[in-house]
């Protein structure tokens, strides 16, 4: 007789004395086969949750090894000089007493109200946990006692439905496949990542590529992820390589990597803190995204914005970039500078032009702080021009920022034509000086070249005004040398106006 033709009874009684790892090798049979197996593996289940939850709990109570700390205060622990790793860890979750049809929320960084919801659910029934949010430092999940509590609650996970138990929030600094290993990750909804920017320590362990695939392994199983954040270990500075060696970043794994972000059907929120393992590197954003937040754009190549420019964006509706993660408080801290100069030669794309794109669709467009100098050209405009529905705010945004960009190409253009009409006076002087000196000579159309790029030069380093122009400022206007004297009066009246822009 088959086991697909055996009675439960029977099957149960055969499946009983099984090991955990044989339980589940039955699951992928036939249907029959694999409810018996499945019940009792969720038994087992139990009694290992049961068991791992009290040596937990007791090597805690006798060691002292376990304890955690709040998430704010790891860094000054890690700042007092002692070699102590602390645990810091953050968990919220929501408790649904059956029995009494309560419903309450739990937040605190000791893990230990926690478990013991769990064992009341085990032992009775009456108790789910649903919506887990967990935040661990990496500390924890290299501690041992914290990693064999992690798994045996993941197969816990995996007998319950989502509204009986489910962690559905992680944010952690841990790799893919720890978080394969510890949690899972088909009930995730939202995961909080983070990846180095230091090639040079991939390469010498040899492991990105490993990496990469594991991350596209875990895309694949976060089904059910609707918000993403990608984020970065380290801040953004020395050894943040915009195109590592092809030794350690290959086409064919970024190509694997593509195929787990189509599979994330049901994300609506994605945050990406930097480029993705290579500044070129355009990840397909998800198909139902309709939020999108993109920092350090700064390092993005002009490939990398041209596959941009005509990705096929299908729902999004809002759309931000910036210089940083925390622009507040980077901009506050840190200055400018560090986010707008990269240490190496970068692609600058200040010149680049899209000549279009294909978003379409956008409510919100947030591009505060942003510089000129460091996106395409033709970016903001052609956006503003593709999205007409976009919020009052956005719009009112881009008018100020589009006369400011005028004003300033205005006064640009008037103060060239002022230095060009000093330089024609200074250079013509000097050319009447050296022909009566020396009379016609054959370089005189070099020399002449020369002097007027010499002049003009100076005058991009050294402001007109600065060499000049000038005289003091008098009640906010500036005072123009004689020699401006023509083209004071060729404004008609207007000088003031244009000196103050």
């Amino acid at each position: 007789m088959s086991l697909d033709s055996m009675p439960t009874e029977i099957l149960l009684s055969i499946f009983s004395p099984l090991e955990f790892e044989d339980l589940v090798c039955l699951l992928p049979t036939c249907r029959h086969v694999r409810q018996a197996a499945f019940h009792c593996l969720a038994k087992a289940v139990d009694e290992k949750t049961a068991k791992s939850i009290t040596e937990f709990q007791s090597d805690a109570s006798e060691r002292g090894s376990k304890d955690t700390v709040p998430l704010e205060d790891v860094r000054v622990l890690r700042g007092s000089g002692s070699s102590y790793k602390p645990r810091g860890l953050h968990i919220e979750f929501t408790v649904v007493d059956r029995d009494n049809e309560q419903t309450t929320e739990s937040t605190g960084y000791d893990i230990n109200h926690f478990l013991d919801i769990v064992n009341i659910g085990i032992q009775s029934g009456a108790m789910d946990i649903s919506k887990a949010a967990v935040y661990l430092s990496k500390p924890v999940s290299d501690d041992r006692g914290f990693r064999e509590l992690f798994i045996a609650l993941k197969h816990y996970s995996r007998t319950r439905l989502p509204f009986e138990f489910s962690i559905t929030s992680l944010a952690s600094r841990l790799k893919p496949a720890r978080m394969m290993e510890l949690f899972d990750t088909e009930k995730l909804t939202k995961l909080t990542i983070y990846f180095k920017k230091r090639h040079s320590d991939y390469e010498k362990d040899k492991v990105i590529a490993n990496e990469i695939k594991d991350f596209q392994k875990l895309l694949n199983r976060v089904t059910n992820l609707e918000h993403l954040e990608v984020l970065l270990t380290e801040p953004v500075g020395g050894g943040f390589d915009l195109c590592p060696p092809v030794s350690v970043v290959t086409d064919a794994d970024l190509e694997g990597l593509k195929k787990g972000f189509f599979a994330l059907k049901k994300l609506h929120t994605f945050k990406l803190e930097a480029f993705l393992f290579y500044s070129s590197f355009f990840i397909p954003i998800p198909e139902n995204v309709r939020t999108l937040s993109l920092s350090h754009v700064a390092y993005y190549s002009r490939s990398w914005w041209d596959e941009f420019a005509k990705y096929p964006f299908k729902n999004l509706e809002n759309l931000e970039l910036k210089l940083c993660s925390d622009e507040e408080n980077c901009l506050k801290k840190c200055g400018v500078d560090i986010h707008l100069s990269p240490f190496w030669k970068s692609d600058w794309v200040s010149q680049h032009t899209l000549g279009g794109l294909e978003i379409r669709g956008l409510k919100t467009f947030n591009y505060q702080h942003m510089y000129p100098s460091y996106l395409p050209s033709d970016l903001v405009m052609s956006v503003m021009g593709n999205n007409p529905g976009l919020d009052e705010d956005t719009r009112r945004r881009f008018a100020q920022d589009y006369g400011t960009t005028l004003i300033r190409r205005c006064k640009e253009e008037l103060m060239q034509a002022i230095a060009s009409k000093i330089f024609e006076e200074e250079l013509g002087k000097g050319i009447e000086d050296r022909f009566f000196a020396n009379g016609i000579q054959k370089d005189d159309l070099e020399k002449c070249t020369l002097d007027y790029l010499s002049k003009f030069s100076e005058f991009l380093t050294k402001p007109v005004s600065e060499s000049k122009l000038a005289e003091p400022e008098i009640e906010g206007e500036i005072g123009l040398a004689d020699e401006l004297e023509e083209g004071k009066k060729q404004t008609k009246g207007k000088g003031k106006e244009v000196v103050d822009l």
